[in-house]
């Protein structure tokens, strides 16, 4: 039998497996899940992939058959990334953890040159003379907030960079301080065993991921003059791009939503029945004091709507709320675009890690009067750099199929792209 070419991309929940068998006839394809098995067969042609790197749910799983391609989804029984499809290690359900000695760090990381000792004992030493009336958060949450605020802010750059690289690689499992060996190569996702940052927190009885940072993402069409709007209005009517642009803010796991976050004039803009933008908690930020917003005063919320005075405040809802909100998203206008690309990269404070781009190709538009910052140029502070993904990077970030290259909807060319912010 003929193997197919296949690749995939997935999320923390599923698995999207593209089949390539152009002008499979749906009658003809059988796809057979198993809880480590995957059979696919379309005549004398087969693929199986045995046993799968996790377990999946069969009754969950699906397939759609395409023109080009045979579309297979994967719904994973635990949450967590495979990074391949198939592997021999065994089902992480099917056992246990057994506790073991903690082994010496692993080769290659360094202990930071900082006294986390000293630092931990003066940090707890300051919460113990709290009580819970002064402080509500006595007990840990403050304590390693400011435990990871000190780090920070009296590191020099090279710290910083190894600071904000290797959280930022390592999907927040990993700080460190080193910038010598973080330099070497990307950091990976599982930390080192017994590295000296993961104790310090063990002792503190949390996880840094709540309080490093909030991260958000620009999301923005524009020329490539950086065009993004003419007389109150968007130069151009993209429908599917409009699609791409809703589906990529309200995908978010079962029980929490996405903020987007705009400024008076953006929210003015989307119509009256559009809005609030359902199934995302909405941030507007007005400086004016008096505005009014459906009757609101500012500050109070009726669930999906906020109103804050200014960006930071409104940045802040992410941090505020991170059992119910899942994702970050500025969606417009110029003034909010330019004050957030000039936030430096913090693992402190809410700032823009990533930029999803619709660049629009043709025409040029030139009758544009708003502009967002030139991001690759002038949108950084400090030791950092912006690159652009591979597509593949940009359907596993948002979690499903993006059209690649360019595309063309009422005459109008553009591409879809992301853009990350690394050290």
């Amino acid at each position: 039998m003929a193997t197919l070419r296949h690749e995939f991309y997935e999320t923390e929940e599923k698995l999207t497996l593209s089949i390539f068998d152009k002008g499979a006839d749906p009658a003809q394809v059988s796809v057979k899940f198993e809880p480590r098995k995957l059979t696919y067969t379309n005549g004398e042609k087969s693929l199986v992939l045995e046993p799968l790197k996790g377990q999946i749910d069969p009754e969950k799983s699906e397939y759609t058959v395409g023109k080009v391609k045979v579309e297979v989804r994967l719904v994973k029984v635990a949450q967590g990334r495979w990074t391949e499809l198939v592997g021999d290690s065994p089902d992480p359900l099917a056992a246990a953890p057994v506790s073991s000695p903690s082994p010496p760090a692993a080769e290659g990381v360094r202990r930071p040159k900082k006294n986390w000792d000293a630092l931990t004992t003066t940090i707890l030493s300051s919460e113990k003379e709290k009580t819970s009336d002064e402080d509500p958060n006595v007990g840990g949450d403050a304590a390693l907030n400011s435990f990871f605020q000190k780090i920070f802010a009296d590191a020099d750059e090279d710290t910083k960079r190894a600071m904000m690289k290797s959280y930022s690689e390592s999907g927040g499992t990993t700080l460190s301080t080193n910038w010598d060996e973080v330099r070497k190569g990307k950091v990976e996702v599982k930390p080192p065993q017994g590295a000296e940052w993961k104790n310090r927190v063990s002792r503190l009885g949390k996880t840094p991921s709540k309080f490093l940072m909030s991260r958000y993402t620009i999301i923005v069409a524009a020329t490539k003059a950086n065009g993004i709007g003419a007389k109150g209005r968007l130069p151009w009517r993209l429908s599917k791009e409009m699609k791409y642009f809703a589906q990529v803010t309200s995908a978010a796991p079962e029980g929490k939503q996405n903020v987007v976050v705009m400024g008076r004039t953006t929210w003015e803009s989307i119509p009256k029945k559009f809005r609030p933008l359902p199934k995302r908690s909405n941030v507007v930020i007005s400086r004016n004091r008096e505005y009014d917003l459906a009757g609101k005063r500012r500050g109070t919320t009726d669930g999906s709507t906020v109103l804050k005075d200014n960006l930071k405040t409104g940045l802040s809802v992410l941090d505020a709320n991170p059992t119910t909100l899942h994702r970050g998203f500025i969606i417009g206008g110029a003034t909010l675009y330019s004050e957030s690309l000039a936030f430096p990269l913090s693992p402190t404070d809410p700032c823009v890690d990533r930029v999803l781009l619709t660049r629009i190709l043709s025409p040029d538009f030139h009758e544009c009067d708003v502009f967002m910052p030139d991001f690759l140029k002038e949108g950084t502070t400090g030791p950092t750099e912006w690159k652009r993904s591979s597509h593949a990077a940009l359907q596993e970030w948002v979690g499903f199929e993006v059209p690649e290259g360019e595309q063309e909807e009422n005459g109008v060319k553009y591409e879809f792209q992301m853009w990350v912010r690394s050290v």
